[in-house]
Parts: C-alpha cells; sequence; structure tokens
C-alpha cells in the first residue's frame, strides 16, 4: 500500500465523519472487553512492554543470538545494554509513554536528548527494529545516535527498518571495496560511524550523490553497484 501511494505522489489523507457507531449489545460487549484486558495482563509479556517499550525484549534476544547485527552478518553484539528499553527509561531519555489508540500497554515511547552532540533531538521510540537498523546493524551502540537518526527518519518520512537496511549494506560494500570515500562524496562510511550514518540519511532523503542509488533500496542499489 505504501509503495502505491508513494507512486502517486500521495503525501496524506484526510478523513472527517459525522456518524457514530453502535453495538448491538453493550452489556456482552463490555464483558468481552474484560476478558480481553484480563488476558493481556496475564500475558507474561505485558508488564515489561509497558514499562520499557518494544526495546525490552533486546537482552534476552541478544543473548538467544537471533538480534540482527552488521548488516546480518552477525547475531548478537557485546553489549547490548545502551540500546535497551530499560537504558531508554533509566538513562533519562523517555520523556513520556504513548499509546495507539483504546490500547493498555502503552508501549511506545516518546524519548529526547537533552545534551552532547545529538542534544535537541526528540523521537518516538525507538522501537526494536529500529534499534537493530540503525544501531546494531550499523555496529552503532551509541543510543542517542540512533535516535536522530530515527527523529530524521521520522522527518523525512522513511522507514527505518528499510533506511537501515540500505545503510547497512552500504557499510557492508563499504569495507569490501565495493564503494568507496570517493563515491560517497568523502563520507567515511565504516561500521560504527554515527556521524556517517545521519549524513548517509540526509542523501537518501534528497537523493543527493550515491544517496539517490540507495534511495531505490537494497535490491535495485546492488544491481546498479553491480560486482556481486
Amino acid at each position: 500500500a505504501g509503495a502505491v501511494m508513494g507512486s502517486k505522489n500521495l503525501k496524506a489523507i484526510a478523513v472527517r465523519g459525522s456518524g457514530s457507531i453502535s453495538v448491538a449489545n453493550p452489556n456482552v460487549f463490555y464483558e468481552e472487553v474484560k476478558k480481553a484486558k484480563k488476558s493481556l495482563k496475564n500475558d507474561s509479556g505485558y508488564e515489561g512492554m509497558g514499562l520499557y517499550g518494544t526495546a525490552s525484549s533486546l537482552f534476552g534476544i541478544n543473548e538467544l543470538n537471533v538480534f540482527p547485527s552488521y548488516n546480518f552478518k552477525r547475531s548478537s553484539v557485546e553489549d547490548i545494554t545502551s540500546l535497551t528499553g530499560q537504558n531508554l527509561t533509566n538513562a533519562g531519555y523517555l520523556k513520556r509513554k504513548v499509546a495507539c489508540f483504546s490500547c493498555i500497554v502503552n508501549c511506545h515511547r516518546y524519548a529526547t536528548v537533552d545534551s552532547g552532540a545529538f542534544s535537541g533531538t526528540y523521537t518516538g521510540g525507538p522501537e526494536y527494529e529500529t534499534m537493530s537498523a540503525f544501531g546494531s546493524g550499523c555496529g552503532i551502540m551509541d543510543v542517542e545516535a540512533v535516535m536522530k537518526a530515527n527523529e530524521l527518519a521520522d522527518i523525512y518520512g522513511m522507514d527505518t527498518i528499510s533506511a537501515g537496511g540500505v545503510v547497512q549494506w552500504a557499510m557492508e560494500s563499504y569495507e569490501k571495496g565495493v564503494i568507496t570515500e570517493k563515491d560517497l562524496d568523502g563520507i567515511d562510511l565504516r561500521w560504527g560511524n554515527a556521524e556517517a550514518v545521519v549524513k548517509m540519511l540526509k542523501k537518501i532523503a534528497f537523493r543527493e550523490g550515491f544517496g539517490d542509488v540507495l534511495a531505490e533500496g537494497v535490491k535495485r542499489a546492488s544491481e546498479i553497484v553491480g560486482k556481486d
């Protein structure tokens, strides 16, 4: 659906209604709602998701060796602490919890960076997938850098998983000498270089230089670059 919208240059959909929805049997409906709430609260992941968001599971996922890292070359990192939802909360980045309509879990986050190189950054999440896409996937273990990348992706209207994935691919290609600093207008796209990731996101969004190739996504970019 997103690809179709993009192909039509559709930027937004506005909806307004004046009607209402009624429930045929409110008492029965309410009883079912109570059952659903009880079931959710009894789920083993309920408390952690509410307290620390979707990134609350990173400790376990990393220990199980199923956390995508370095463009899927690895399945874990040595120390995942910085990227966890627990750290996001305990280190003071979390400013408030956010819930989808009518949800009792409140797993979404609103977080900010208040000092340092990325001071002024504000973002939703970052969610589990974003911690992987812009974090471990790029060899970056600095949560503030991930938050900045997440903020830019939101502002530019880019999916963090796809954007992070294509940057990871470019990093591995850079490591193997398939693309060079000359191709990247002087950007040193080595693993862990947070500043380079931020610069590449801007280039992708505005299709500048090699960003025009990466904006096509991993499959098309790999076909354009070639070299197996």
